[in-house]
C-alpha cells in the first residue's frame, strides 16, 4: 500500500512544474505533460521491455516542455510552431535542464517501481510446477 501512495505522489511530483506553469502562462504544458504521463505509463504497461527508453524520451519532453521552448503565441500570428531552446544556445541554462531531466527521470523510476507487479507477488499461492518423474 505504501508503494502505491509513494507512486501517486511521484505522479504528483512529475505534473507538478506544469501545474504552475499553467497557472502563470498556458493549460497546454498541463495537457502535454498529462499525455507524456499517460502515454508513458501506456508503454510501460504494454511493452514493459522499453519503458527505461520511453522513460527517458518521456522525461526529455518534461525537461523541454511545449511553451515557450516548441510553440509560442503571438498577436499577429497566432499559436505557432517556434524552435525556442537549441543546444547551442543553453549557455549557463544547461544545469537547469540537466537537473529537471535528472528529477523527472527519478520519479519514472519511483514509479515504475511503486506499480511494478512482480512474479513472486502474483505467483505466490500457485503451485510449483512438478518436475521430471513426479507425474
Amino acid at each position: 500500500m505504501i508503494k502505491k501512495i509513494v507512486g501517486v505522489l511521484a505522479l504528483m511530483g512529475l505534473l507538478a512544474p506544469s501545474v504552475l506553469m499553467a497557472m502563470v502562462w498556458t493549460p497546454i504544458n498541463l495537457v502535454a505533460a498529462i499525455a507524456i504521463v499517460v502515454s508513458w505509463l501506456a508503454l510501460s504497461k504494454r511493452a514493459p521491455g522499453v519503458s527505461r527508453l520511453g522513460a527517458a524520451i518521456a522525461a526529455l519532453l518534461l525537461t523541454f516542455p511545449l511553451y515557450p521552448h516548441w510553440i509560442w503565441n503571438s498577436n499577429d500570428r497566432g499559436w505557432h510552431f517556434h524552435v525556442g531552446t537549441q543546444i547551442s544556445n543553453l549557455g549557463e541554462d544547461w544545469l537547469g535542464f540537466a537537473g529537471m531531466f535528472v528529477y523527472c527521470l527519478m520519479l519514472f523510476a519511483v514509479v515504475r517501481w511503486a506499480f511494478k507487479a512482480t512474479r513472486t507477488h502474483l505467483n505466490q499461492d500457485a503451485l510449483p510446477a512438478p518436475g521430471p518423474g513426479q507425474i
